[in-house]
């Protein structure tokens, strides 16, 4: 059996620039909010969030809890590696 991280690996390779730095932040960070990501990258938040989808709709991030993030003060879906 793959582990998740496993496959997450792999596909490290064959994926866009933006993809690829958001796979790699929760691959070594653990689960993370689009705007944890954007400070761990330091990407901007407005290319974060599409390739946090992209990565979603590849199967390659999913959900992992929502959370206040403390932050900001709001609600904030926390993503992880995995299906």
């Amino acid at each position: 059996m793959v582990q998740d991280t496993s496959r997450a690996a792999y596909a490290l390779a064959d994926l866009p620039g933006n993809q690829h730095r958001v796979l790699f932040a929760l691959l070594s960070q653990g689960p993370l909010c689009n705007y944890d990501i954007a400070i761990v990258t330091r990407m901007k938040i407005n290319c974060v969030t599409p390739a946090t989808l992209a990565l979603r709709k590849a199967g390659l991030v999913r959900e992992a809890y929502r959370a206040i993030n403390p932050a900001t003060g709001m609600t904030s879906i926390y993503w992880e590696v995995g299906p």
